[in-house]
């Protein structure tokens, strides 16, 4: 599953990008994030979530923020 779904999100990411959709690009983000997590690939998981956490920080979206912000499993 996370062997399609990454490359797909990160196409995704890519296109909310371009046309500066930056709440769906970081929701994206986020989701490859939590299927790292999921898959054990934890440096891969904070650093995509990361990556989520700084978008909706641009954005103002203090909600996302707070959810990107859940660690990650050990």
């Amino acid at each position: 599953c996370r062997d399609r779904a990454s490359p797909a999100l990160e196409r995704a990411a890519d296109l909310f990008h371009r046309h500066g959709d930056r709440h769906d690009e970081a929701a994206c983000w986020q989701l490859i994030g939590d299927l790292d997590a999921a898959a054990g690939v934890h440096d891969l998981a904070r650093r995509h979530r990361g990556r989520a956490q700084r978008l909706w920080q641009t954005i103002g979206d203090t909600h996302q923020t707070k959810a990107s912000a859940r660690p990650s499993s050990p």
